[in-house]
This record gives structure tokens, sequence and C-alpha cells, in this order.
């Protein structure tokens, strides 16, 4: 008897470990098209920014600023507790992640995308606030993303979510019909700078937003267009030991711009996660694809690019690096990673 208890719960946890090792689904030809894991936030553990530690005070205006120039700026009455009770006082604890760089959104798996449809982002944001140590949330806040150069083009808010811990993020755009979500061009700082250490002059521009309405992932956003044939992107891993439960691939489209202002770029980041944990990946040719909610034809040719695919095995991160211009019969090309360092691999990723 006790045998076959020993027997029947030995094959529950092996039964549960290979349900949480690998979910797939497939396609009608065979393919997978998804693959869900838990080692993807392994492979991007070291990698991720660490949050800096910013304070004000509840029930005052104040302005402060991340070390990368984001403007936070909180009203009287932007804190609330879960019940919904205005905080009036005490000191709020921010949390903060700025991405303004493709590698910052890299290794924080925070790419843009939404819709299928690409993003070109001026920089996302993840912030979170807190009260001796309980999570506080927010009547509304205002944003600024520091932009490079004046702009006069419109920019969009868009909120980022994760289906679940190991997901890429993805995005949803704010209703625009509401003016506070819609940032018609640049302004300049008319705080004059200070606080935060970010070093903030009178002269800095920024795409601003004036009432935020969550704390979570934030995103400066418009939808790319671009007349050019959308084609696809794909890469073949160099063996089945690489595959979507330990790699991940990103696009970079540096210094898009709009509408042909040349000197007002933007960035775009894609990546072989089409949210929520799906991915494209041919087992049979152990080829992995970019793509952004099942679609895959979505990247403009004649765009420069550059390709990078990560890898963590059993703790050994490995990279692999490419660029060049999307031609309109698409791009597939073997990926040779090497082994590399975490410190390595963070120091290539700031020169994305």
């Amino acid at each position: 008897m006790k045998r076959s208890l020993f027997s029947i719960a030995l094959i529950g946890m092996v039964a549960a470990a290979l349900v949480v090792s690998c979910s797939k689904s497939y396609n009608s030809h065979g393919t997978i098209v998804s693959v869900q894991t838990q080692t993807l936030n392994q492979l991007f553990a070291g990698l991720r920014s660490t949050p800096q530690g910013l304070s004000v005070t509840a029930g005052r205006d104040t302005i402060v600023y991340g070390a990368k120039g984001t403007m936070l700026h909180f009203y009287a009455n932007s804190f609330k507790t879960a019940d919904g009770t205005t905080i009036t006082s005490g000191i709020i604890n921010l949390q903060l992640i700025e991405m303004y760089k493709p590698g910052d959104m890299i290794a924080n798996r925070a790419t843009t995308m939404a819709n299928g449809q690409i993003l070109q982002s001026s920089g996302q944001v993840k912030l979170s606030a807190s009260q001796g140590g309980i999570e506080v949330f927010t009547n509304g806040y205002g944003i600024g993303f520091k932009h490079s150069t004046y702009s006069g083009v419109p920019m969009a808010l868009f909120y980022g979510a994760t289906a679940n811990a190991d997901s890429i993020a993805t995005w949803t755009q704010s209703d625009t019909s509401h003016q506070a979500n819609v940032a018609l061009g640049t302004t300049i700082d008319s705080a004059g700078g200070g606080g935060g250490g970010g070093g903030i002059s009178g002269t800095e521009v920024f795409f601003y937003f004036d009432t935020c309405s969550s704390f979570t992932l934030a995103n400066c956003d418009w939808f790319y267009d671009n007349d050019s044939p959308k084609t696809s992107v794909s890469v073949v891993l160099p063996d089945t030991s690489y595959n979507p439960t330990n790699t991940q691939v990103f696009l970079v489209l540096p210094n898009i711009n709009r509408w042909g202002g040349a000197t007002d770029t933007f960035t775009a980041v894609m990546s072989n996660d089409g949210g929520y944990g799906s991915t494209a990946y041919n087992a049979s040719t152990n080829t992995i694809n970019i793509l952004s909610e099942g679609n895959v034809s979505i990247v403009p040719a004649g765009l420069s690019y550059k390709l990078v695919a990560i890898t963590n095995k059993n703790g050994q991160y490995y990279y692999w690096e490419t660029s060049g211009v999307v031609p309109h019969s698409g791009i597939n090309v073997h990926a040779v990673l090497a082994t590399d360092t975490q410190s390595d691999i963070l120091a290539r990723m700031q020169g994305l």
C-alpha cells in the first residue's frame, strides 16, 4: 500500500513538473506557436535594471526627477489607499525604472509593440509607490518623458502589463479622446530643474502627460507609419539546446523618424515574444521569429536594424548580435551565440 501511494505521488510530481517546465501549442502545420516556460525570468534576472528609490510627501504639489531625466509631478491628492482613501500626509516611497535606450528596454523585457503594430517610443518607465511598506495607488499624477530635441509631433500614453512573471510587457493605448493622454509635441521644463539628481535644466524638453491613472509600466509612443512593404525576421538557433525556453531574440530599429524629421528620432524594439508568453517557433528547423500578437510580417523593409539573441543555459550566458538594413525579402539568419558574462552583455546592450 505504501509503495502504491509512493508511486502515485511520484507520478503526480513528475506530471506537475512537466506542466510547469513547458506547455506547447501547435498550429495546423505542426509548428509550435506557443511555449510557456518558467525559465525566462532566470534568463533576465541578472540583466534587469535596479529601481531608483525616490520619496515625496503626500498632500503636497511636488515635482521630482529620475536619474535619466523623467519628470514626475504629484498633486496634493495624487496618492490613495487600496480602499480609495486619499492620503494627505506622510512619506511616499517610489521605485522607478527608466528605459530610454533599446538596451534598457531589452534588459527589462519591455518592447514597443501593440495590436500587432510597431510603436516608436520616446521612453518607458516602471513605477510603483508605497507608504510604510504598503502599496499605495493614485488618483492621478503627471509624467514627462525627456526627449532629445524639440518636437512638434504628437505622442500618446500607453500602459503596460505582463500576463505572468515570464511574459514580455504588452501595451495598451490610453483613451486618446482625453487630451491629457496625448502630448501634442514637447514642452519646456517649466519647473526649472532640480530634484532627484537628474541634473535637469530649464532648457530640457518633455512629452508631458497630465493625468496618469495608475502606477505601472508606462510608455510614450505613437504607432509607426511607414509605407515600405512589411516583411518577417527569423533567427535559426545553433541547436535544440537553444530554444524559446532559454533564449530570447530582439530586433532594434534605432533612430526611426516621424514625417521626415531626420533630427527627431525614436526607438522601436521587437521580440520573439508576441505577448502573453506566446512565441513563433519551428522545432523542425529550430527557427524563432519576431512577432506581435501572432503577426510575423511586421517589419518595414529598408530600415537599419540591430538583431540580438540572448541565452541562459545552466547559469551561463550566451550572446549574439548582428546589424544591417532590412531587405524586402526579409531576414533569415543563423545566430552563432558565444559565451559571455553578465557585465559584458549589459555593456553591449547599452551600445544598441
